[in-house]
């Protein structure tokens, strides 16, 4: 919380962070460079001690592992392009993760993704509520509408045999001749 007050204080005065100014090193280069450390400044090497062959070895070995990482880290650029995809909002990245890097995006990515399935979750949730509500309702309302249409049929039936019964009183009787 307090990142995110700093920064958008800072944001809000018109001003820019640093990690806006500056182009953050991708995580290839950022391990072909700990690579060719290793190679120029790792035991049993001294960059006095390079000669012209050595040096031509040492370019294509670092050639060659930068091919390798290239290689291995491609499915990572991909999963990066598909974070930046889902949000490639660098100030939001800064708030949320801390990070201003590939991991940073992948990290914000997730909880944007995280965020939106849980409001799909509750709407859902919702929905169904309103669902079992709208059908408690209608069964009330069929309910109510079986109890009136057996009393209109008590009532039919009732004036029904009401009007039979009268009829059979008002017809007329046969008399007898003498």
């Amino acid at each position: 919380m307090q990142r995110a007050d700093a920064l958008y204080a800072l944001l809000n005065a018109g001003g820019k962070p640093n990690f806006l100014k500056r182009k953050f090193l991708s995580l290839s280069i950022k391990t072909t460079a700990i690579t060719i450390m290793g190679m120029v400044l790792g035991p049993g090497r001294s960059p006095l001690l390079l000669t012209s062959s050595l040096l031509g070895a040492g370019l294509i070995t670092l050639a060659v592992i930068g091919l390798g990482l290239n290689m291995l880290l491609a499915p990572l650029k991909q999963i990066v392009a598909k974070a930046k995809s889902i949000s490639g909002d660098q100030v939001a990245m800064r708030v949320y993760t801390g990070r201003n890097d590939e991991v940073g995006q992948i990290l914000l990515a997730m909880k944007m993704l995280k965020s939106e399935t849980g409001g799909i979750i509750g709407r859902v949730a919702d929905d169904a509520n309103n669902l079992v509500n709208s059908n408690s309702t209608l069964s009330a309302v069929i309910e109510k509408n079986k109890v009136a249409v057996q009393q209109l049929y008590r009532e039919t039936n009732a004036v029904a045999t009401a009007i039979n019964e009268m009829g059979a009183k008002a017809a007329p009787k046969k008399l007898c001749r003498l």
